[in-house]
């Protein structure tokens, strides 16, 4: 993956570059509607792929923040971890965020379906991208499932990402951030989140290892 700190996201260049140039060659030729339909198309994927900056809204680092913009769908538990489940929209800005300061130990990727996230069956069927982390309060998973607006997820080649750092992109689909059950959720159900603004979580300082 490409994403750093400009304005657009690089993955995004090509799409905005190749609209443009095709819109000044129909212009050129007297094509004004096709110009006019592929500035249209450019200005969507200035939308899409917009990266803006985000100011942190807490500097302690035993704070969650959500890794992307989209509404808290469920909070559930399993028998190792707490698990908050956002649903991402296409219209979300669709930038991936650190949650807090990890370091990636493995990744896993299942393949399947590409179905509506709305879909019974998409959880079961669908992709799936799952990122095993440590903090310095424990392991957390973050688990990705891509729909039909998002077959392919851009991911950092590094290991490392501080809070609040990109580290990915998401079109559309579901996250699922597995945390320690020892953790204080701070978000509901219906919450509407953006990555590193919205505080979603917080560890107990006592659990930092």
């Amino acid at each position: 993956m490409n994403t750093t700190t400009e304005i657009i996201a690089k993955e995004g260049w090509k799409y905005i570059g190749i609209a443009f140039l095709l819109s000044v060659l129909f212009f050129i030729m007297g094509l004004n509607f096709l110009a006019f339909l592929l500035l249209l198309i450019m200005a969507c994927n200035l939308f899409l792929f917009r990266n803006p900056e985000r100011e942190p809204s807490s500097v302690e680092d035993s704070v969650v923040t959500s890794p992307i913009d989209g509404v808290v769908n469920s909070i559930t538990q399993n028998n190792d971890f707490n698990i908050i489940k956002i649903n991402h929209s296409f219209l979300d800005t669709h930038i991936l965020r650190s949650p807090i300061k990890m370091n990636i130990e493995k990744s896993k990727k299942r393949n399947g379906l590409f179905l509506n996230s709305n879909s019974r069956k998409a959880e079961k069927l669908n992709e799936t991208y799952e990122i095993f982390a440590n903090t310095k309060f424990g392991e957390i998973i973050i688990k990705l499932m891509p729909s039909q607006l998002s077959r392919n997820i851009s991911f950092f080649n590094k290991d490392e990402f501080n809070a609040g750092a990109r580290f990915g992109i998401l079109m559309d689909g579901f996250l699922e951030l597995h945390l320690p059950k020892s953790i204080q959720i701070s978000s509901e159900v219906g919450d509407k989140v953006i990555a590193r603004n919205s505080i979603i979580a917080k560890f107990n300082k006592e659990d930092s290892k």
